[in-house]
C-alpha cells in the first residue's frame, strides 16, 4: 500500500517500476490517493506495467474507512522525494502496518527507528524490501509507546513535535489524531462478528459504502 496525492513529488513512477522487479510477493500495490499535479505520466506508467492487473487505483478514501485500508496491508511503502511531515505513513504505523520509507525532507526525523529506510532511489534494492514483505516486530511496534506512553524528553518525541511545529501542525492535535487512529484500527482488527469484518463497526451501511475498499483489503496490499 502507499497514499498521498498522485504528483511527480511522491516519486510513484519509480514505485511502480520497483514493484514490477519484486520475486516472491503475491499481493497487489494498491495506490491510494487523489490525482494532483503532472499525474498522467504516473498513470500510464502503471496502466502500461507489465503487472498492471496487480496494481489497484483508490482515489478518495473517506477517513471512516483508513483503519481498515492501513490494517488490511502488509507493508506500507513510501518512496517520496520530500516531505514537510508525511502524514500516511504515520498513520500507517498508528495501525500496526510496518513502514518502508525513503530518507526524503523530514521523514526520518518524524518516523525515527520506527520505521525502515531505504537511502537510496535504486529500484532494485527497493524490489528486495518489498519482497521481503514484513518487517522486524521490534520496527513495527515502537510507535505504541510513543503514543501512549509519551516521553515528551525523549529524542524521538522532541524530533515529532518539532517536525510538526515547523510543518504547521499542532503536536497535541497531532497526537490525538494518531491515538484515535490507532484505537479505531485495534477495534476494526477485533472485529464484531465471526467473519471478523473489518468495516463490522462502520454498521451497514458503512460496509455497502465501502464494498471497493473490502475487495481491495481481501488482498494483501
Amino acid at each position: 500500500l502507499t497514499g498521498g496525492t498522485m504528483e511527480p513529488r511522491k516519486n510513484l513512477a519509480f514505485l511502480v517500476e520497483a514493484f514490477e522487479k519484486v520475486a516472491g510477493f503475491d499481493g497487489d500495490l494498491v495506490i491510494a490517493g487523489m490525482y494532483g499535479w503532472k499525474y498522467e505520466p504516473i498513470l500510464k506508467k502503471s496502466i502500461h506495467s507489465p503487472r498492471a492487473n496487480r496494481i489497484r487505483h483508490l482515489e478518495y478514501v473517506d477517513e471512516r474507512y483508513l483503519p481498515a485500508l492501513y490494517a488490511g496491508a502488509e507493508l506500507f511503502v513510501f518512496p517520496s522525494l520530500y516531505e514537510g511531515f508525511g502524514f500516511p505513513p504515520l498513520e500507517s504505523m498508528a495501525c500496526g502496518t510496518p513502514v518502508l520509507s525513503s530518507a526524503g525532507g523530514s521523514l526520518p526525523e518524524v518516523l525515527g527507528d520506527a520505521a525502515e529506510f531505504v537511502a537510496e532511489y535504486n529500484s532494485d534494492a527497493w524490489a528486495a524490501k518489498i519482497g521481503e514483505g514484513h518487517l522486524p516486530a521490534e520496527i513495527a511496534g515502537k510507535l505504541d509507546a510513543l503514543l501512549f506512553q509519551p516521553d515528551k524528553m525523549s529524542l524521538e518525541w522532541r524530533a515529532l513535535d518539532q517536525a510538526a511545529t515547523r510543518a504547521g501542525l499542532a503536536p497535541p492535535k497531532l497526537l490525538a489524531r494518531l491515538v484515535r487512529l490507532r484505537l479505531r484500527c485495534r477495534r476494526g482488527l477485533r472485529g464484531r462478528g465471526s467473519d471478523r469484518d473489518p468495516h463490522a463497526h462502520l454498521g451497514r451501511r458503512g460496509r455497502l459504502d465501502a464494498q471497493e475498499q473490502r475487495r481491495a483489503h481481501r488482498r494483501r496490499c
